[in-house]
């Protein structure tokens, strides 16, 4: 199992996650809705929208050009912005805080 920390406006809520899960679908099974996850992993619309904590962008795979183009087309980007539908849940990402916007 793997831990990840949602924080939004309601608090922090911590989910436990399979191993090979992305992070979205992971908030979507928890019924963490406010991650909607519209286009179902298919990085088409950036609903799955968050910033990572920084000390976990180093254990992150490389924003590919794909994801870069949906990220470019929203407002809010920061440094530390990704779409979550991306990004697959690894032994070595326990306890990532997720921040939803």
């Amino acid at each position: 199992m793997v831990r990840v920390v949602f924080v939004d406006e309601q608090g922090e809520h911590t989910v436990e996650a399979q191993a090979g899960e992305s992070v979205m679908e992971a908030a979507r099974r928890a019924k963490r809705s406010i991650l909607i996850g519209e286009c179902g992993g298919s990085c088409i619309c950036a609903s799955c929208h968050a910033y990572i904590d920084s000390p976990w962008l180093r254990a992150l795979p490389p924003v590919t050009m794909n994801e870069a183009q949906m990220l470019d087309a929203i407002e809010n980007v920061r440094y530390c912005s990704r779409l979550t539908c991306r990004l697959t849940l690894v032994p070595e990402l326990d306890g990532i805080v997720v921040r939803v916007p």
